[in-house]
C-alpha cells in the first residue's frame, strides 16, 4: 500500500510543527539508516516517522533538495507530508512564530535529525561543555 499524500488540512501542519518542536528541543530520537537520504524516528507503539531527502520537486535546482516527512504504522506507510501540503500561517499558528515559507523549516528538520542520528548532536554537546569550561 503506497502513502497517502495528505491535503493542505491545519492538522498537516500541527503534525509537522510538532515533529519539528519535539526535534528542537531533542526530545525525538532519530537514528541513521542504510540510505544516507534517510533517518527514523520510532514512536511509542508501532509508529515510526521517516525522514527523507528527495529530489527538487520543481527540479530547477538539483542542490535544494526537498524532503518528505512519513509515517510508518506496523511497517506500512499511514501517510506523507512536504512542503507543498503545509500551509505557512496554519505552520505560523501552531509554531507561534513567523513563517514565510515551509521549506527552511524542512530544511532544519532535515540537519537537525541528521545531527542527532549520527551521534553528532551528543558529541556537539559534549564538546560545548569541555570548551564552555575552557573559556570560564
Amino acid at each position: 500500500m503506497a502513502s497517502t499524500p495528505l491535503p493542505r488540512v491545519p492538522e498537516v501542519a500541527q503534525f509537522f510543527a510538532r515533529v519539528l518542536q519535539a526535534t528542537r528541543k531533542g526530545n525525538i530520537r532519530w537514528e541513521a539508516t542504510d540510505d544516507a537520504a534517510v533517518v527514523t524516528a520510532k514512536l511509542d507503539g508501532d509508529y515510526l516517522v521517516r525522514l527523507k531527502q528527495v529530489d527538487d520537486f520543481e527540479g530547477e535546482s538539483p542542490a535544494d533538495a526537498d524532503h518528505v516527512l512519513e509515517v510508518v504504522n506496523e511497517g506500512r506507510n499511514a501517510f506523507s507530508v512536504d512542503r507543498r501540503m503545509i500551509d505557512a500561517d496554519a505552520l505560523s499558528s501552531e509554531l507561534h512564530e513567523s513563517v514565510e515559507y515551509v521549506f527552511p523549516l524542512f530544511v532544519e528538520l532535515w540537519n537537525r535529525a541528521t545531527l542527532m542520528s549520527m551521534a553528532g548532536g551528543e558529541h556537539l554537546k559534549r564538546v560545548n561543555a569541555l570548551l564552555e569550561a575552557k573559556i570560564k
